[in-house]
């Protein structure tokens, strides 16, 4: 009976030396995030800012959530959405995020993920002068489009501790979790009319595929008007959306 008691105490024990972390959720914008208990939620938010959480130290490490509606792109299917982030979250769209600070100084614009959403994120240095003598800073961004949510999150602290808080800023932005805003069945719930069956195939095409090769089927899909078959499947594709 000591051994088992023995071991429920050396159990709850290290249980208490895991991190612990405070659930918030945005009724309003319908998502919800985490962060870790020793971390503050502060006040004197700014435009379109949800919450700001604020690291222990003296450093002013913080982490802030931005969400708004935005309906423009409502119409366009899930898989659009990658396009449409890539078209509207450029250079541009940060400059303007980090536009009262001075000194900018950006180090890549890269494809990433936001709550479930297609998102962008970059790394940025600058100057913080809402104090004297002003601060040189540096900030992970993320920015999403999904469904009528429009969503940035931006932690920052010194450069000098920047590396000490990363771990807890990737965290805090991993955490964000949105209440979906697409159906995972991209063709709808409908009756199989169609009559396909697994992996979406018709019954017949395995015994069309047999007889006619895929690369001659290609041909003939991709290159219908096309006298010089292997000429038409040479051509360069479009290029996707610029982005930098």
């Amino acid at each position: 009976m000591r051994l088992i008691l023995a071991f429920l105490v050396c159990l709850f024990t290290a249980s208490t030396a895991h991190a612990h972390y405070n659930a918030w959720n945005d009724g309003e914008f319908d998502y919800n995030l985490a962060y870790p208990d020793t971390w503050k939620e502060q006040g004197g938010l700014p435009g379109d800012g949800r919450i700001k959480m604020m690291a222990p130290g003296a450093d002013g490490a913080s982490c802030t959530v931005f969400a708004k509606q935005d309906r423009r792109f409502v119409i366009y299917p899930r898989d659009y959405m990658l396009d449409v982030v890539a078209q509207e979250i450029q250079w541009s769209y940060w400059e303007q995020a980090v536009a009262n600070y001075d000194d900018l100084y950006f180090y890549y614009d890269n494809y990433g993920a936001l709550g479930g959403g297609d998102a962008r994120y970059t790394l940025v240095d600058y100057i913080d002068r809402t104090t004297e003598p002003g601060i040189r800073k540096r900030a992970l961004i993320f920015a999403t489009l999904y469904g009528d949510l429009h969503m940035m999150t931006m932690c920052s602290s010194p450069i000098e501790t920047f590396d000490s808080h990363v771990t807890d800023f990737g965290q805090i932005t991993d955490s964000i979790q949105m209440k979906p805003r697409y159906t995972p069945n991209i063709r709808g719930y409908y009756r199989d009319f169609l009559e396909t069956k697994e992996y979406n195939h018709h019954w017949y095409e395995p015994i069309v595929m047999f007889f006619y090769p895929l690369k001659t089927m290609a041909k003939v899909v991709n290159c219908p008007r096309s006298e010089d078959y292997d000429a038409c499947l040479s051509k360069r594709k479009p290029l996707p959306i610029r982005t930098r």
